[in-house]
């Protein structure tokens, strides 16, 4: 009895491996986007960042309001903690 011939490996195909190479690229590409439109939070400088155009301060009512660059607004009640508030 004659044993019996391994077939022969398929020639070489490098293409053979893209589509799953995308789907995957695709798959991870999804889990990584970023939800638009972003929000900056700023950390550092003090206390949030912003250039502070003018303050106030009201000792009765402890609570100070500060006015920053492009009409953003600060608030905070301790002048530790500032809170971005909307100047819509």
């Amino acid at each position: 009895m004659k044993p019996t011939a391994k077939p022969a490996l398929p020639a070489s195909r490098p293409f053979a491996r893209l589509p799953s190479g995308l789907m995957l690229l695709l798959v991870f590409g999804e889990l990584t986007a970023a939800n638009l439109p972003l929000r900056w939070r700023w950390s550092y400088p003090t206390p949030h960042g912003a250039n502070i155009v003018d303050m106030a301060y009201s000792p009765t009512l402890s609570l100070a309001v500060q006015v920053a660059e492009r009409g953003q607004l600060y608030t905070s009640d301790n002048l530790s903690t500032w809170l971005p508030r909307d100047s819509a």
